[in-house]
């Protein structure tokens, strides 16, 4: 007697677009899943030339995303898949990075 068991397992996906405070689609910008009791990076995508991002075969769960490139803050959102408001992120915004200089004197 042959017995075979097959266990099937839902994975999702989420998808959106990075763009800067003008409009602007933000490429090669890195978005990842993290695991939100210690940080550990689980899922990841980089932007294509079009601001977009697809991270796919997630496990269902919950995650801390984060959308990074230099030049601009550093975004953190929780989420929790399966759900629709997760798998669409839509458009996100990153502000610029504002870098701030102490007094500069110049001598001459």
């Amino acid at each position: 007697m042959t017995i075979c068991l097959v266990s099937y397992s839902q994975s999702f996906q989420i998808a959106g677009e990075l763009v800067d405070e003008k409009n602007l689609p933000l490429p090669s910008a890195t978005t990842v899943l993290l695991d939100p009791s210690d940080s550990t990076l689980l899922y990841f995508a980089i932007t294509g030339n079009d601001g977009r991002f697809v991270i796919k075969n997630i496990k269902g769960g919950k995650y801390l995303f984060q959308a990074s490139l230099i030049g601009y803050n550093t975004l953190y959102r929780t989420l929790e898949l399966p759900s629709a408001a997760a798998s669409d992120m839509g458009i996100i915004v990153m502000p610029v990075k504002v870098y701030g200089m102490g007094e500069v004197t110049v001598t001459g």
